[in-house]
């Protein structure tokens, strides 16, 4: 795995990144003007800190912004290259983070503060009064909660891996809690640089800088988790808000449906751009935001004109190897050129210079690692198949006799058992989570370390006859019991190759209390078979001749999710931990299957 970033490049990784993919664009002779920490007066008072990067020529010019929790330094390249491409570029910091006033609250502030900072930039002296927004996750989000306002010199946005979501894509996906996604986001980024305002700051932020390289070691299997330690329970001006998400709102309730995007795409007029990647960890949100914007946009333009880009992907790693996949050349991320050429259509040219004819979607197909094109999501549409779950009732393990097949199931088949543990769980290794490996484990990985285990059952296909592209969502209808009155499902979705290589293309899982929906758990019945269905993230991948499917079932996939602790107590409150007996059924009355998006030709 990629070796721990020290802060800086940490930080920057995306703007550094993207500066990189358009640094051939920029000259040396650029004239660019560049003036720091300008106050930008909020509603209620409070001064935000923008950086104004100027193009040379007097203008009138179409007008970039950015906020970030990030520090609008590190954005600085970004910031260049949009102005020497003719654009007034701004590149503000959010309420409550380095040179801002304010107290930094997870998206409470920043759709009035985006509404108020898009109107300001409407007004600088050179601007045309067409605004655009760009920026990734955070930042991209709060993109949708500023144009959910509708700031009447909004033009177009480009937004870069951001959720719909919050509850189920960024906090509790599948139910459980994105445990290495939110506590290295916390302690690495946000709250570590929010501390900074506080008079014991210095001493506070390199507390947070120790305990951050103990996660792996130490303190993911911290419990309560509601009591975390690294981000001081006894300081709720700090994080109180992390400690308040895993008291209070476990399920989704008001909190979480007042912040999510859902139903409300329709207030949004202008066409966005949106970016995701394969392995993100907002992967499904970002398609769930453009279809919503061609279903339901504000307008004509927003729906026939927002589009899809999605490539083989991290959350920071938009290059050509990923995790142990090298793509290819054609991985490398179109961020730059089609987000300057997104905006020069609509801030420059009131959205006249875009062929009429392209299609919205372009997707990068793994295992062919070639771009393809779309006019719809999923593209086809696919053809739902499903790959029955069999086996003698020894699946156990790679050396066990699971596999995946097309026929039906038999009337009588043996159900696979396994032990889950959550003191010793199943480490992740690759996947969807966010942000810094290895203490974020994410991207495409060999999986025969974690198959070698007796607790993650392995089906797997024969050698396919000929090449299989699927391309959508993926999902598995599981039928199971457990012991306990609560306990979690996982499921992985995995290409072999014929050496043998098992490489991870997609993951989910379900907290059993929430099989029936996220607003009201619900109890288990020990012994019982419950139908759980588990939403794995979309994939496109190419499965040449020869080359076979796998799905892997467990109960933990650790640290990208907490452990279920199998006691059935509140989760964020919980200490007890205990084994749970899990049996897997795969006959005619529950038949267990993967069901892929398989591409039609």
């Amino acid at each position: 795995m990629q070796p721990l970033l020290d802060r800086r490049s940490v930080l920057g990784g995306i703007a550094a990144g993207a500066a990189l993919l358009g640094a051939s664009r920029v000259g040396a002779t650029e004239e660019i003007d560049v003036a720091t920490n300008l106050s930008v007066a909020m509603r209620d008072g409070t001064l935000l800190r923008a950086d104004l990067y100027r193009p040379a020529g007097p203008g009138p010019f179409p007008t970039l912004i950015q906020r970030t929790p990030y520090n609008k330094d590190m954005f600085a390249g970004l910031g260049r290259i949009f102005a020497a491409r003719g654009f007034l570029t701004v590149i503000q910091d959010m309420r409550g983070q380095f040179a801002s006033e304010g107290r930094f609250l997870p998206w409470v502030h920043e759709g009035d503060d985006g509404y108020d900072s898009i109107e300001w930039a409407a007004r600088l002296p050179q601007s045309n009064g067409r605004v655009g927004t760009f920026g990734a996750s955070y930042s991209g989000f709060c993109q949708w909660q500023a144009a959910l306002r509708r700031p009447p010199h909004l033009a177009a946005m480009a937004v870069q891996v951001a959720p719909a979501d919050l509850y189920e894509q960024w906090v509790y996906p599948g139910g459980a809690f994105a445990l290495s996604f939110n506590e290295t986001w916390l302690l690495h980024n946000v709250a570590a640089s929010a501390a900074a305002r506080l008079p014991d700051g210095k001493a506070i932020q390199a507390g947070m800088a120790r305990d951050y390289a103990a996660l792996r070691d130490h303190w993911y299997d911290h419990l309560p988790l509601d009591d975390f330690p690294p981000l001081l329970p006894d300081r709720p001006e700090l994080t109180g808000y992390y400690f308040d998400w895993l008291k209070h709102h476990p399920t989704r309730d008001d909190y979480w449906q007042a912040l999510s995007l859902r139903g409300r795409h329709g207030r949004i007029s202008v066409p966005v751009l949106n970016f995701a990647g394969w392995y993100d960890v907002f992967l499904a949100g970002t398609i769930e935001n453009y279809q919503a914007m061609r279903d339901h946009g504000g307008s004509r333009v927003a729906r026939r004109n927002s589009s899809l880009v999605i490539g083989p992907w991290a959350h920071l790693n938009w290059g050509t190897r990923l995790g142990d996949v090298d793509f290819g050349a054609a991985a490398v991320s179109p961020f730059v050129d089609m987000t300057a050429a997104w905006f020069d259509r609509w801030l420059r040219n009131h959205g006249n210079a875009g062929p009429a004819d392209e299609a919205p979607i372009h997707y990068f197909m793994m295992g062919e690692n070639r771009w393809r094109t779309a006019s719809n999501w999923p593209p086809g549409p696919p053809r739902p198949v499903p790959y029955h779950l069999a086996s003698g009732g020894r699946a156990n393990s790679l050396a066990g006799d699971g596999r995946l097949d097309t026929a039906p199931p038999a009337p009588r088949s043996k159900p696979d058992r396994f032990v889950y543990d959550p003191a010793t769980p199943v480490p992740s290794i690759g996947g969807h989570s966010c942000c810094y490996g290895p203490e974020s484990p994410m991207g495409p990985y060999d999986q025969r370390p974690v198959e070698s285990r007796s607790d993650v059952l392995v089906y797997t296909s024969d050698a396919l006859p000929a090449e299989l592209a699927i391309a959508g969502p993926v999902t598995v209808e599981l039928w199971a019991a457990t012991s306990a009155p609560d306990t979690d499902f996982t499921a992985k979705l995995v290409a072999v190759e014929p050496d043998g290589r098992a490489i991870n293309l997609s993951d989910g899982i379900i907290r059993a209390r929430y099989r029936n929906g996220f607003e009201h758990p619900e109890p288990v019945q020990p012994g019982t078979a419950h139908r759980y269905r588990i939403t794995l993230n979309p994939t496109a991948h190419l499965f040449k001749a020869g080359h076979r499917i796998r799905v892997e079932i467990s109960s933990s996939n650790f640290p990208t999710y907490d452990r279920n602790p199998n006691s059935g107590d509140p989760i964020g409150r919980s200490i007890r931990m205990m084994p749970a007996q899990q049996v897997v059924f795969h006959d005619e009355s529950h038949p267990s299957a993967l069901i892929l998006p398989v591409q039609v030709h």
